[in-house]
Order: structure tokens, then sequence, then C-alpha cells
């Protein structure tokens, strides 16, 4: 087992418990079928149903003419940033159709056909909005320092973070990868000076 140093509301602590292999983790679930429904709980609610969501508003853009807010984009940039949740954007495309609706079969069938063309990929999981609670806000003042260097669009990249969302869901996403690589960092470079 292991432990993982982590701060949530401003305070520090130690996780103790968690496992640091595959048999640990079986065991601590209580049998391989727990491990695999939750590989698949995560996978579904943090990266697959993210892809599906962007695919599906991308879809209605291109059906009803109801364009998504979003961000100007930046001279010689191809990432289109959104300034609006998906799901507020089909409630808004929704009420914009009026008399008619997304749930209307002309709709339905191609988007429930754009929804389940998205292709389940374990080895690479989109990241965006999801991944658990809110990220400290010196995080998220680091992903919008990143932005204002212009680095945001690299940093996503090279970390498959998805920019097919929201603002704030994209802030969220960078700061949590730039935690990420801050505390492993950190944990090199302690295991570095206590092996002198």
């Amino acid at each position: 087992m292991q432990e993982m140093q982590t701060e949530a509301g401003g305070v520090s602590f130690t996780i103790r418990g968690l496992p640091s292999s595959l048999a640990e983790l079986v065991e601590a679930a209580g049998s391989e079928e727990a491990v695999v429904n939750l590989a698949l709980n995560y996978y579904l609610f943090h990266s697959h149903f993210t892809k599906v969501r962007a695919a599906v508003c991308r879809k209605v853009e291109e059906m009803t003419g109801i364009k998504r807010h979003r961000a100007p984009a930046k001279e010689g940039s191809k990432a289109v940033k959104y300034t609006e949740p998906e799901l507020k954007y089909l409630k808004r495309a929704e009420e914009e159709l009026q008399d008619e609706s997304l749930e209307d079969p002309k709709y339905a069938e191609l988007l429930r056909a754009t929804a389940e063309a998205v292709e389940v990929n374990f080895k690479k999981a989109a990241r965006g909005a999801g991944l658990g609670g809110k990220v400290a806000a010196k995080w998220i003042d680091m992903a919008k320092e990143i932005e204002k260097a212009g680095r945001l669009e690299a940093f996503c990249e090279r970390y498959e973070i998805s920019l097919d969302t929201d603002m704030d869901s994209i802030y969220e996403a960078v700061g949590r990868k730039f935690k990420v690589i801050t505390e492993e960092r950190v944990r090199q470079a302690r295991a570095e000076l206590l092996a002198i």
C-alpha cells in the first residue's frame, strides 16, 4: 500500500492505504469484477462522456446552425475555445428550436449515431471536465498564467487535454495536470536528496 500527499480546500494532508499494485487493488475492492467496474465507471464519466458531449454539441451546431458561444480565436490558432458549457448550450439550442426538439426523429437518430460513433479508447483518454473535485485556486491561476504566456494550446496538446469544452473546464484540467506534474517533480527531488 502507498500514501499520497494532496491538498483540498487549502488544507494539505496525506491519504493512506492506497493500493500500489493491481493485486492490492483487487484485494481492496474485493474482486476483479469490482476493479473492472471501478475502471469502467471512471473511464466513462471522466473521459468517454466528455468526448460524447463534445461530439453531440458539434453535431447540433451543424444540424441546427445554432452556434455555441466561443471565445474569439487568437491569430493563427486553429483551436476553438468554448465559453458556453455543453449542457447550457444544448438547453439553449433546444429553446431556440421553438416548435422543434432535439428529440424529434430527424435530430434524435443523427445524434444517437454521433454518440455511438465515439470510439472507446482506454489508451488515449480525453481529459477535460469532470475529473473529480475542484482543484485549488493556485493551480487554476497557474493554468491562466500558461494561457497568458501563449502556451495553453501547446500544453493541452502535449498532455492530451481537450480544448473542446468551456474555459472553466479547461482551466480546471490544465491546473490539475500542472499540479500532478509539480507534485511528481517534488517527489523526485525529495527522493534524490534523500539518496545523497
